[in-house]
Order: C-alpha cells, then structure tokens, then sequence
C-alpha cells in the first residue's frame, strides 16, 4: 500500500564566485530522482539565471532571495501528480558577473 511520504535530495551546492556566463550544472547527471518540490536559496550578492535543460534560460533569481517551485501544486486534474524529472539538467548562470556567496538547491520527492 502507497504512503504519503517525502524524502529529500543531497543538497546541491554552488559558489558564486565560480559563476560563469555559460551554464554550469549543479548536480553531476541531473537531479538525482523526480522531485515534487524545488527550492533555490540564492545566498550570493548577484542576481543568477536558471535553466532546466542547460541550454535556455528559465529563471532569473535575484541576489539574496529564495526561489520555490512546488511541481504537485500545479498538477492537473486534480490528485494526479506532477513531478520535475528525473535527470533534469538544473545549471546556473551569472546574470551579470561572479559574486560572493553560495547558491544552495534543495529538493523532496517520494520515495514509494
């Protein structure tokens, strides 16, 4: 029988002095499994630029801000479930320059 349980991700991690203007990956291979709940907690002093597949950009994060997307919430209809990928390519970019500080990624999933 199914449970409604969550598990978390490895926390990702990135320096922002190491910010480039071509897309780095956070997790080696992707995100490590299909997660319901995606959070970027942007602790650097510079604004930074997300991409989903490496290639495009997808969201633009400010400096010092924290960025939520809840996959589940989205789902539709109703009760069904959504989830980003496993093996997304979640990469990061600088939107202007290095910084100081870390870009941090944390994620949940359900491990049934």
């Amino acid at each position: 029988m199914p449970k409604n349980i969550i598990a978390a991700i490895p926390l990702g991690t990135f320096n922002a002095a190491a910010l480039t203007a071509a897309f780095q990956p956070i997790y080696a291979g992707g995100l490590p499994h299909a997660i319901l709940l995606l959070r970027i907690m942007n602790r650097s002093n510079v604004d930074i630029i997300i991409s989903y597949d490496g290639l495009v950009n997808h969201d633009y994060i400010l400096g010092e801000t924290t960025f939520f997307l809840s996959a589940q919430m989205n789902s539709q209809p109703r009760n069904h479930v959504l989830q980003i990928p496993a093996g997304t390519t979640l990469s990061v970019k600088q939107a202007t320059a290095p910084g100081i500080g870390m870009i941090y990624v944390s994620g949940y999933y359900n491990p049934e």
